[in-house]
Protein backbone atom coordinates (compact mmCIF):
# COMPACT_ATOMS: atom_id res chain seq x y z
CA UNK A 1 0.00 0.00 0.00
CA UNK A 2 1.41 3.43 -0.73
CA UNK A 3 3.30 5.31 1.90
CA UNK A 4 5.77 8.41 1.88
CA UNK A 5 5.54 11.78 0.04
CA UNK A 6 3.26 12.78 -2.90
CA UNK A 7 2.63 15.49 -4.86
CA UNK A 8 -0.92 16.07 -5.82
CA UNK A 9 -0.70 19.69 -7.27
CA UNK A 10 -2.82 21.39 -4.53
CA UNK A 11 -0.36 20.17 -1.65
CA UNK A 12 1.86 17.35 0.13
CA UNK A 13 0.73 14.58 0.91
CA UNK A 14 3.21 13.85 4.64
CA UNK A 15 4.33 10.31 5.34
CA UNK A 16 1.87 7.86 6.46
CA UNK A 17 -0.45 6.74 5.00
CA UNK A 18 -3.63 6.52 2.66
CA UNK A 19 -5.53 8.17 5.50
CA UNK A 20 -4.15 11.25 5.16
CA UNK A 21 -5.83 14.13 3.27
CA UNK A 22 -5.15 16.00 0.14
CA UNK A 23 -6.36 18.78 -1.57
CA UNK A 24 -8.68 18.01 -4.86
CA UNK A 25 -8.20 21.16 -7.30
CA UNK A 26 -12.10 22.61 -6.86
CA UNK A 27 -11.50 22.82 -2.99
CA UNK A 28 -13.06 19.81 -2.09
CA UNK A 29 -10.87 17.63 0.46
CA UNK A 30 -10.52 14.10 -0.45
CA UNK A 31 -8.79 10.96 1.25
CA UNK A 32 -5.69 9.63 -0.86
CA UNK A 33 -7.52 6.16 -0.47
CA UNK A 34 -11.22 7.50 -2.48
CA UNK A 35 -8.77 8.78 -4.78
CA UNK A 36 -7.09 5.57 -5.45
CA UNK A 37 -10.41 4.10 -4.94
CA UNK A 38 -11.78 6.12 -7.92
CA UNK A 39 -9.20 4.79 -10.39
CA UNK A 40 -9.94 1.13 -9.37
CA UNK A 41 -14.04 1.81 -10.44
CA UNK A 42 -12.52 3.53 -13.79
CA UNK A 43 -10.48 0.20 -14.44
CA UNK A 44 -13.28 -1.59 -13.86
CA UNK A 45 -14.82 0.45 -16.82
CA UNK A 46 -16.99 2.68 -14.54
CA UNK A 47 -18.14 6.40 -16.08
CA UNK A 48 -16.97 9.16 -14.60
CA UNK A 49 -20.87 9.91 -13.38
CA UNK A 50 -20.91 6.76 -11.69
CA UNK A 51 -18.31 7.29 -9.75
CA UNK A 52 -18.72 10.89 -8.53
CA UNK A 53 -22.36 9.16 -7.37
CA UNK A 54 -20.50 6.11 -5.60
CA UNK A 55 -17.75 8.59 -4.30
CA UNK A 56 -20.12 11.44 -3.14
CA UNK A 57 -17.95 13.64 -5.60
CA UNK A 58 -19.89 16.70 -6.44
CA UNK A 59 -19.41 15.95 -10.64
CA UNK A 60 -18.02 14.00 -12.96
CA UNK A 61 -15.47 16.68 -13.76
CA UNK A 62 -14.19 16.04 -9.84
CA UNK A 63 -14.12 12.19 -10.07
CA UNK A 64 -11.80 12.56 -12.97
CA UNK A 65 -9.59 14.62 -11.11
CA UNK A 66 -9.76 12.20 -8.29
CA UNK A 67 -8.61 9.03 -10.88
CA UNK A 68 -5.72 10.86 -11.94
CA UNK A 69 -4.67 11.49 -8.57
CA UNK A 70 -5.33 7.91 -7.71
CA UNK A 71 -3.17 6.77 -10.48
CA UNK A 72 -0.67 9.18 -9.34
CA UNK A 73 -0.64 7.36 -6.05
CA UNK A 74 -0.31 3.74 -7.01
CA UNK A 75 3.25 2.58 -7.13
CA UNK A 76 4.46 2.26 -10.84
CA UNK A 77 4.96 -1.59 -10.11
CA UNK A 78 1.26 -1.42 -9.48
CA UNK A 79 0.74 0.35 -12.52
CA UNK A 80 2.39 -2.28 -14.33
CA UNK A 81 0.28 -5.10 -12.45
CA UNK A 82 -2.39 -2.87 -13.64
CA UNK A 83 -1.58 -3.11 -17.40
CA UNK A 84 -1.21 -6.89 -17.86
CA UNK A 85 -4.73 -7.51 -15.75
CA UNK A 86 -6.51 -4.97 -18.10
CA UNK A 87 -4.18 -6.39 -21.16
CA UNK A 88 -5.69 -9.85 -20.21
CA UNK A 89 -9.26 -8.51 -19.66
CA UNK A 90 -9.30 -6.79 -23.10
CA UNK A 91 -7.60 -9.93 -24.72
CA UNK A 92 -10.28 -12.18 -23.12
CA UNK A 93 -13.11 -9.62 -24.97
CA UNK A 94 -11.27 -9.90 -28.10
CA UNK A 95 -11.81 -14.19 -28.09
CA UNK A 96 -15.53 -12.95 -27.05
CA UNK A 97 -15.94 -11.01 -29.99
CA UNK A 98 -14.04 -13.56 -32.24
CA UNK A 99 -17.08 -15.91 -30.95
CA UNK A 100 -19.83 -14.15 -31.40
CA UNK A 101 -18.49 -13.09 -35.23
CA UNK A 102 -18.10 -16.81 -35.78
CA UNK A 103 -21.28 -18.05 -34.08
CA UNK A 104 -23.38 -14.64 -34.72
CA UNK A 105 -26.78 -16.61 -34.64
CA UNK A 106 -30.16 -16.18 -37.02
CA UNK A 107 -31.64 -12.86 -37.59
CA UNK A 108 -35.08 -12.66 -35.93
CA UNK A 109 -37.83 -10.49 -36.94
CA UNK A 110 -39.37 -8.07 -34.13
CA UNK A 111 -42.19 -10.81 -33.38
CA UNK A 112 -39.62 -12.74 -32.56
CA UNK A 113 -39.73 -15.42 -35.88
CA UNK A 114 -36.47 -16.56 -37.29
CA UNK A 115 -36.42 -14.71 -40.87
CA UNK A 116 -35.26 -17.28 -43.29
CA UNK A 117 -33.94 -17.00 -46.99
CA UNK A 118 -36.71 -16.56 -48.95
CA UNK A 119 -35.48 -19.19 -51.97
CA UNK A 120 -33.46 -22.07 -49.72
CA UNK A 121 -35.35 -21.85 -46.33
CA UNK A 122 -32.54 -21.52 -44.46
CA UNK A 123 -32.01 -19.08 -41.47
CA UNK A 124 -30.56 -16.46 -42.03
CA UNK A 125 -27.49 -15.06 -40.23
CA UNK A 126 -27.67 -12.21 -38.22
CA UNK A 127 -25.54 -9.72 -40.24
CA UNK A 128 -26.19 -6.83 -37.59
CA UNK A 129 -24.60 -9.23 -34.49
CA UNK A 130 -21.59 -9.60 -36.55
CA UNK A 131 -21.29 -5.80 -37.48
CA UNK A 132 -21.19 -5.26 -33.95
CA UNK A 133 -18.82 -7.81 -32.95
CA UNK A 134 -16.12 -6.27 -35.27
CA UNK A 135 -16.65 -2.46 -33.93
CA UNK A 136 -15.98 -4.19 -31.20
CA UNK A 137 -13.06 -5.85 -31.96
CA UNK A 138 -11.56 -2.28 -33.66
CA UNK A 139 -12.24 -0.56 -30.14
CA UNK A 140 -10.41 -3.41 -28.73
CA UNK A 141 -7.46 -3.28 -30.81
CA UNK A 142 -7.87 0.70 -30.33
CA UNK A 143 -7.32 -0.14 -26.50
CA UNK A 144 -4.41 -2.36 -26.60
CA UNK A 145 -2.52 -0.08 -28.88
CA UNK A 146 -3.09 2.57 -26.13
CA UNK A 147 -2.50 0.29 -23.31
CA UNK A 148 1.16 -0.62 -24.95
CA UNK A 149 1.68 2.68 -26.51
CA UNK A 150 1.98 1.36 -29.52
CA UNK A 151 0.19 4.50 -31.18
CA UNK A 152 2.83 6.84 -29.40
CA UNK A 153 4.78 9.53 -32.05
CA UNK A 154 7.62 7.20 -32.75
CA UNK A 155 10.82 8.86 -31.94
CA UNK A 156 13.49 9.35 -34.88
CA UNK A 157 17.51 9.98 -34.16
CA UNK A 158 19.39 12.20 -36.47
CA UNK A 159 22.69 11.49 -36.95
CA UNK A 160 25.25 14.37 -36.83
CA UNK A 161 27.91 14.10 -39.96
CA UNK A 162 30.86 14.54 -37.42
CA UNK A 163 29.94 10.87 -35.84
CA UNK A 164 32.06 8.01 -36.89
CA UNK A 165 30.73 5.08 -38.25
CA UNK A 166 31.67 3.31 -34.83
CA UNK A 167 29.95 6.03 -32.79
CA UNK A 168 26.79 5.19 -35.16
CA UNK A 169 26.50 1.94 -34.67
CA UNK A 170 26.95 2.37 -30.83
CA UNK A 171 24.28 4.32 -30.37
CA UNK A 172 21.84 2.19 -32.83
CA UNK A 173 22.73 -1.16 -30.51
CA UNK A 174 21.84 1.50 -27.48
CA UNK A 175 18.22 2.55 -29.47
CA UNK A 176 17.68 -1.31 -30.42
CA UNK A 177 18.63 -3.06 -26.87
CA UNK A 178 16.08 0.00 -25.74
CA UNK A 179 13.05 -1.13 -28.56
CA UNK A 180 14.06 -4.55 -27.54
CA UNK A 181 12.86 -4.09 -23.77
CA UNK A 182 9.96 -1.41 -24.22
CA UNK A 183 8.48 -4.36 -26.13
CA UNK A 184 9.33 -6.80 -23.83
CA UNK A 185 8.29 -4.70 -21.01
CA UNK A 186 4.68 -3.86 -23.18
CA UNK A 187 4.18 -7.83 -23.84
CA UNK A 188 4.52 -8.80 -20.35
CA UNK A 189 8.01 -9.70 -19.87
CA UNK A 190 8.18 -11.93 -22.77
Amino acid sequence: MFRGFVWFGGGVVAGGGVDRVVRVSDGVLADVSVCVRAAELRARHFRFVDIARELGFSSAVVAKLAVRKGLAAIPSEDVREVRRMVDMELHDQARAAWEVFERPGFEVSASGVVVRDPVSGEPLVDQQTRLAALRLLVDIGRELRKLHGVDAPRQSMSVVASMSAEEVRGVAARVLEEARRAELEAGGGG
